[in-house]
């Protein structure tokens, strides 16, 4: 497994695997976690920027 790549402060936390799938948890619940072998990033898109 590759480290964590998140701040020790932030709720949830994400790693990817040796096989390339990406985990991401709660750290506040160990149940609490999904991992899948395909992710995207989530934030502004360039055309969501230009509009604000």
């Amino acid at each position: 497994m590759s480290e964590d790549e998140n701040t020790d402060d932030a709720q949830y936390g994400f790693f990817k695997t040796d096989d390339g799938d990406t985990v991401l948890y709660d750290r506040n619940n160990p149940e609490a976690w999904i991992q899948s072998t395909f992710s995207v990033a989530v934030g502004a898109t360039a055309e969501t920027e230009t509009r604000a």
